[in-house]
């Protein structure tokens, strides 16, 4: 099942009492563009970085536990090698 980072973003603000305005205040972002991030499917990884950091949560596990990739496509990707 895919993940709907910007769902899993508005989870855990409003777990954490988080309000939108400060938390885009923290993000250098207005409170249009949080709302916007609650609405993406995926989002640019700085930018995820920065809302990781600010919400003390690492979003990136939670694409390393789909584990939607196979063995030989890391092998291919950490030998610098097409798939």
């Amino acid at each position: 099942m895919a993940i709907h980072i910007g769902k899993k973003i508005k989870e855990e603000l409003y777990s954490q009492g988080i309000s939108v305005t400060d938390f885009a205040k923290k993000i250098n972002r207005s409170r249009n563009v949080a709302y916007d991030i609650f609405e993406r499917e995926s989002i640019d990884t700085a930018l995820l970085n920065k809302i990781a950091k600010v919400l003390n949560v690492d979003f990136f596990s939670l694409y390393s536990s789909q584990k939607e990739f196979s063995l030989e496509s890391i092998k291919h990707f950490n030998s610098g090698g097409a798939p």
